[in-house]
């Protein structure tokens, strides 16, 4: 016999594996280039942004005041950390998501930042 045998089971495992950590690299790359992406965005937008390493961004916009409620009415969801401790309203925290839906997402923003500079 074989010294080392392996049986193709366990081929089959290590086959898999590598797919997986091939698939959590390319995400880990993808997460970095659009949390990139957004934080250059939002900082354009003047926004004040904070240092991130997950799939989120924290950020502090104060205006307009109801930036949740108008990203809302156009598909897009903004957790406010108003009620986190020590902060206030303007505080948000946002999903890095694809470029398409960070395109979208940054486009709503300028949008309602217009619409707020309207008034």
């Amino acid at each position: 016999g074989q010294d080392w045998n392996v049986s193709i089971l366990a081929q089959e495992a290590g086959k898999a594996a590598l797919k997986e950590h091939e698939y959590l690299a390319k995400s880990f790359k993808l997460i970095e280039q659009e949390r990139s992406y957004l934080r250059n965005q939002l900082v354009a937008l003047g926004a004040k942004v904070y240092g991130s390493e997950a799939n989120y961004i924290f950020f502090y916009l104060p205006q307009p005041e109801n930036l949740p409620e108008l990203l809302h009415e156009r598909g897009y969801l903004i957790r406010s950390c108003a009620n986190y401790h020590n902060l206030q309203a303007g505080y948000y925290r946002i999903a890095v998501k694809t470029r398409v839906q960070n395109r979208g997402l940054i486009k709503a923003l300028k949008e309602a930042i217009k619409t707020c500079a309207l008034y």
